[in-house]
């Protein structure tokens, strides 16, 4: 902005001091000196000495060499002033870039904002990403330039990854937009942090991949039903999730598709292990065993593959990505810490007749051998059938694993067996089961031919 310079002619009345401000003039008609305002000049007042005078006019004299050289015509830059100081400058997303955002949370009341524009001239639709690098939750609020409020959107415990489009709404091929992004159930978690990405809708997969944009996985435990849910699949890029080395170390991840494997990292980014190394002693990729909606799972105890607490990272990939960019929408889970359990059923009919009475016990045998029961299925319940319900007053049970029974209440045809997630004193489905009956003492029935129903868990993938 040009300055406008005025001079400013210093005239000495005193004929003592001629031959000094002689000198002065001088030096001013060589530069141009900067303006004096009238309160500058009625500072000085009657009584200022010259020494004063001459020091100011030296200072002034000093600082020229910042001043540019300018014409003195009297144009109006008020206009242009104005129209500077109104134009404010925005991130800017257009078809080739996008915004990335990262914060850590410190309290729980903290917000962050952020305000951008975005050009949609070459682009259908925008997307907002979010992603819980921490154990943290996050929420976003978006609102238009008029401060309409169009979305909200937050992760979860079981939701790391959430995004929503945008759309132009108007003529103009720019529109702006605000981003207001609060804590959800802030606890002091060591970890609480977040990213936030503004881009083409087409990168949506690109800006929500890369290791800084892990999802942070929180030790999985069976009663809490902590997996995550990614709501796509990787494409052409690698999904990440950060991991820490811990007592139970196994990764379980299920899919409905069989194309999806997964590469271990250390935090450096080095390769520790591929799921896919056809070398590995023990297959990861599991067809078997995997419940009654997914058809596969990888599962591994990533103990052997860590060394040290971490972090860790683990890239999940696809097989036979299509180049096309798009997201995949499907969804898988993942869990790291205990393993994930599936429950099941199955029916045992030893085809075999008991004699009872209502005097004692009457004690009978079946075992279970079945292959297509997983060898880590865990019983939790056993009903029979096959008997008048008012025949039998009290039955009992002693697992392939107990040397002690379990008795029912009175008249009824179920027993639940001791089950604990993670316990090592459950009972396994695999085995003999021993089994005895009371008769009720009204029963006319003295036979019968019972068979049964063990009710059970088992681990994804076993």
């Amino acid at each position: 902005m040009k300055r406008i310079m005025q001079r400013v002619v210093v005239s000495m009345v005193l004929t003592t001091v001629f031959f000094l401000s002689q000198i002065v003039y001088s030096y001013a008609e060589e530069i141009e000196l900067t303006e004096v305002s009238v309160d500058e000049v009625s500072a000085i007042d009657d009584n200022s000495t010259i020494n004063e005078v001459e020091t100011s006019v030296s200072n002034n004299i000093d600082n020229s060499d910042e001043f540019e050289e300018t014409d003195n015509s009297e144009e109006d830059f008020s206009e242009e002033i104005n129209e500077v100081e109104a134009e404010e400058d925005f991130p800017l997303v257009d078809v080739d870039n996008y915004l990335s955002y990262g914060e850590t949370w410190s309290d729980s009341n903290e917000e962050y904002t952020y305000e951008f524009e975005i050009d949609y001239s070459n682009m259908e639709k925008a997307t907002v990403c979010l992603v819980r690098t921490g154990l943290v939750n996050s929420a976003i609020t978006i609102f238009d330039e008029n401060g309409n409020k169009l979305y909200n959107v937050e992760t979860s415990t079981n939701y790391g990854r959430k995004w929503v489009n945008l759309t132009n709404n108007s003529e103009e091929a720019i529109e702006r937009y605000t981003i207001k992004v609060k804590p959800v159930d802030y606890s002091k978690r060591k970890t609480a942090s977040f990213k936030l990405m503004i881009g083409n809708q087409v990168d949506a997969e690109k800006m929500m991949s890369g290791m800084e944009n892990a999802v942070e996985l929180d030790k999985y435990y069976e009663p809490y039903l902590n997996f995550v849910r990614n709501e796509y699949l990787p494409n052409n890029y690698e999904c990440f999730y950060k991991v820490t080395n811990s007592s139970s170390s196994i990764l379980t991840i299920l899919f409905k598709t069989d194309d999806i494997r997964f590469r271990v990292y250390d935090s450096n980014g080095v390769l520790l292990q591929d799921s896919n190394n056809p070398n590995l002693t023990e297959s990861i990729h599991r067809t078997d065993f995997v419940g009654h909606s997914w058809k596969c799972a990888e599962k591994e105890d990533l103990t052997h593959v860590f060394n040290g607490s971490g972090p860790y990272y683990i890239g999940l990939y696809n097989l036979k990505p299509s180049n096309e960019n798009t997201l995949i929408k499907d969804y898988y889970l993942i869990a790291y810490g205990d393993p994930m359990m599936c429950s099941g059923s199955t029916t045992v009919m030893p085809w075999n007749t008991i004699n009872i009475n209502s005097q004692r016990y009457v004690q009978t045998s079946f075992d279970v051998t079945d292959s297509s029961i997983p060898t880590t299925a865990k019983a939790t319940k056993i009903t029979y059938s096959g008997a008048v319900g008012s025949s039998i007053q009290y039955w009992r049970v002693m697992s392939p694993d107990e040397s002690s029974w379990t008795s029912s209440k009175s008249y009824e045809p179920g027993i639940n067996i001791y089950y604990s997630h993670g316990s090592s004193f459950n009972s396994s489905v695999h085995g003999r089961w021993s089994v005895s009956f009371l008769a009720s003492k009204t029963s006319r029935i003295n036979t019968i031919s019972p068979y049964y129903t063990i009710y059970y868990y088992y681990e994804y993938g076993d």
